[in-house]
């Protein structure tokens, strides 16, 4: 099973080349038009970020912060490779997942996300930091290997069974990992306005279950 889905990543390094440059352009666009701050895209990404995304992730659980990267980041991939079904929708697909990466970073720098570090040991929160940043480099390849296995679906014409089944194999275990990873070193942080005497506590407990 890992064989025959390793084989078909194998014969989509194209897809992956051209699919990512796609997504780098459109990342490129995405961080232009969001230079003009009243622009609509801005603004919806920006309220976004402020009600949704942030609330997520400022949760004390580890599990709760990496639950809830985990269903977003695969819900969105999930949904770009479902896009490989018909024949261009892939292409608007990535265009417009560039674009929102874009706009997101463009305008992320405005909504600061509302944490402090934590009053533990600087050494420990440091190397729990490196740790997660080092998991969450496997959500890129996770990306990119989604781009392209759905662009190559339409003209290859697999089973759709053999593309989720690669899907699952090996980009969901790389999201389930860059969760855990991201759910880690965000735990180094704490929600502002959170008192240092009831924080302590509650970074040890994050630790326990970080770990």
């Amino acid at each position: 099973m890992y064989a025959r889905s390793w084989e078909m990543i194998c014969s989509v390094w194209l897809p992956i080349a051209l699919g990512t440059l796609l997504l780098l352009v459109a990342t490129a666009a995405g961080w232009a038009i969001a230079r003009r701050p009243t622009m609509m895209l801005g603004r919806v990404v920006s309220w976004w970020l402020r009600h949704v995304v942030f609330p997520l992730v400022m949760c004390r659980l580890w599990w709760c912060r990496a639950a809830a990267i985990l269903v977003n980041n695969t819900t969105i991939l999930a949904v770009l490779l479902s896009l490989g079904r018909w024949s261009i929708a892939p292409l608007f697909g990535v265009a417009a997942l560039g674009l929102s990466l874009g706009v997101a970073l463009r305008v992320m720098p405005d909504v600061p996300l509302p944490l402090s570090p934590r009053p533990s040991h600087q050494g420990a929160r440091g190397y729990r930091v490196q740790i997660g940043l080092a998991l969450n480099l496997l959500e890129p390849p996770a990306i990119m290997l989604t781009v392209g296995l759905s662009l190559a679906w339409p003209v290859m014409s697999w089973p759709a069974s053999r593309v989720w089944e690669t899907f699952v194999l090996w980009v969901v275990p790389a999201t389930l990992l860059a969760a855990g990873g991201e759910a880690t070193w965000l735990g180094a942080y704490r929600p502002l306005g959170e008192s240092d005497r009831n924080s302590q506590p509650l970074a040890g407990n994050d630790d326990r279950n970080a770990g």
